[in-house]
């Protein structure tokens, strides 16, 4: 993950052909878009690129829990939600 403190919040997902073929690639772009679904209302404004690791499997659960680590390590939360339960 790269941020960057700015006015609003957007986000990226770069997946490189070393994940595999293009449906392999989108399928992980899927994934990652939903997991972020879950908490880009409760994180501040920052520009977020998310670049993933190369695995052989990808879950929904196991990003949600990666993303959920990496933007609580940062203090990327806002205060007033920072009772994160998903």
């Amino acid at each position: 993950m790269i941020y960057l403190k700015t006015d609003e919040q957007k986000a990226g997902f770069c997946v490189s052909k070393k994940h595999g073929k293009a449906f392999k690639r989108n399928y992980i772009k899927r994934l990652l878009r939903e997991s972020w679904r879950t908490f880009s209302d409760k994180v501040g404004n920052y520009f977020i690129a998310f670049l993933p690791k190369v695995y052989n499997e990808y879950s929904l659960e196991w990003y949600k829990s990666d993303m959920k680590y990496l933007l609580s390590k940062e203090k990327m939360f806002n205060e007033q939600t920072f009772d994160i339960t998903d």
